[in-house]
């Protein structure tokens, strides 16, 4: 669950303008509504200290659904737009994906805002080569909701 605040301003960029319009102001809501619940997801924040180029993947979420992530993989956007990233694993064992500044600078994600990430099924069948984010706007740097 994530939780909407108050505030922004009342430009559209880049949000699921149906689902935002039906989310009530300091209200809980459910990610289902903005994944299909049978792929694995998870809820990013851009990182504004270290690391910030980079997409932290919980290895919570790899494990339970089993997932090998490629070398090369694929973020999109709400409107199909792509953007390559390059999975990798740390020496302490975190999964990172770069690309990520990359794509957050061109949606103009703010620090406020919230990304469903979700694993779509990729080129060759298999979950894990596509991430497709929602973009929850936030604060002043989206939809006033």
């Amino acid at each position: 669950m994530v939780i909407v605040q108050e505030g922004g301003s009342k430009q559209n960029h880049n949000v699921v303008v149906a689902e935002a319009a039906a989310i009530n102001v300091g209200k809980a809501f459910d990610v289902s509504n903005f994944v299909q619940p049978w792929n694995p997801h998870f809820i990013a924040k851009l990182r504004t200290r270290t690391n910030k180029h980079l997409l932290h993947v919980p290895s919570k979420v790899l494990e339970r659904h089993n997932l090998n992530l490629p070398d090369l993989m694929i973020f999109r956007n709400e409107q199909g737009r792509q953007w390559p990233g390059q999975a990798f694993c740390c020496n302490d064992g975190r999964t990172w994906i770069s690309g990520w500044k990359a794509f957050c600078k061109c949606d103009h994600v703010g620090v406020d805002d919230s990304c469903i990430c979700e694993f779509l099924p990729g080129r060759d069948g298999e979950k894990g080569d596509i991430i497709q984010v929602q973009i929850i706007r936030i604060g002043g740097s989206g939809i006033n909701v």
